[in-house]
């Protein structure tokens, strides 16, 4: 399976029409974040409920002039279009840029897709992931390290990405997780099992449970066994299929092993747990790529 792994971003560019500036939207993004630009969706407005960017103004192109006066002057304005629509983004565009703004329209069938990103690690050995929905600039970031924290912070700004979860699979005994700073610096919320025994406040998940980041969608498995409140995550890019594309299993699974299962509790008690666990994982569809928290040699 491939996913979309945005490496580079291209650079806004004069399409054929020379008075339409053509912009990728991945390029505005942190300007759109930080409240420098302002993107404006001016397809129909059941098209807009139906599905939007987030943080885009909904303004039907035939309703422009009539809010035209809300729009700061001192912003870039882009103009979404997508499909059959490009041509309202374009008189849009014409439009604002008649009356002295600097406008912009989104290139022509330009999609950000979902992103998904494995960073492995060696001391300690470890696998941490984020992904996430382009389109919508949510991502999701699991099973951080405590000494990465700002490069996390840094990976979402350099792909134009807000954190909306971090995620603990389970309550680490090898490391130091970097979820519950993670989540207090981008104001995230702190994603656990609801069994987990900590001392501070979390966003709790039951087994079934599920949670959308735009577009892309978590469905947690309750996976005990290598600790009591150890889940996995099933994830789905809802743009592109119902069927998910890839679970996260943690230290359930691994390569070529299964978790331990004497961390937490007796042995012979983790195994039944993760005797029970297991085929929660092996039953899901064999296209589904799966993920583990440590790699081989771990």
């Amino acid at each position: 399976m491939q996913f979309s792994d945005i490496t580079h971003v291209r650079k806004g560019y004069i399409g054929r029409d020379e008075r339409i500036k053509m912009v990728h939207l991945k390029d505005m993004l942190k300007e759109i974040q930080n409240g420098e630009a302002v993107l404006i969706d001016v397809r129909p407005e059941d098209e807009y409920k139906n599905q939007h960017i987030t943080g885009a103004l909904s303004i039907p192109v035939e309703d422009l002039e009539e809010h035209i006066s809300s729009l700061p002057k001192d912003k870039k304005i882009i103009a979404y279009c997508r499909g059959p629509y490009c041509a309202f983004a374009t008189q849009a565009v014409e439009t604002l840029n008649s009356l002295g703004y600097e406008a912009y329209r989104m290139e022509e069938g330009e999609e950000l897709k979902m992103l998904f990103r494995q960073y492995l690690h060696t001391n300690p050995v470890a696998a941490s992931y984020f992904f996430g929905c382009g389109s919508q600039s949510q991502g999701v970031v699991v099973d951080p390290l405590e000494d990465q924290v700002d490069f996390y912070v840094e990976e979402a700004e350099k792909l134009g990405m807000n954190i909306v979860y971090v995620i603990d699979t389970h309550l680490h005994a090898d490391h130091v997780s970097g979820a519950r700073k993670l989540a207090e610096k981008t104001g995230a919320k702190y994603v656990l099992h609801s069994s987990a025994e900590t001392s501070f406040n979390f966003t709790p998940v039951e087994d079934g449970d599920e949670l959308l980041a735009g577009n892309t969608l978590l469905k947690f498995l309750h996976t005990p066994g290598h600790t009591p409140e150890h889940i996995s995550i099933v994830v789905s890019d809802k743009r592109r299929a119902d069927e998910p594309w890839f679970v996260l299993t943690g230290h359930t699974l691994m390569v070529g092993d299964a978790g331990r299962t004497e961390l937490a509790v007796s042995i012979e008690e983790g195994a039944k747990d993760l005797y029970q666990s297991l085929p929660k994982i092996t039953q899901l569809e064999d296209h589904v790529d799966l993920y583990p928290g440590a790699f081989s040699g771990s």
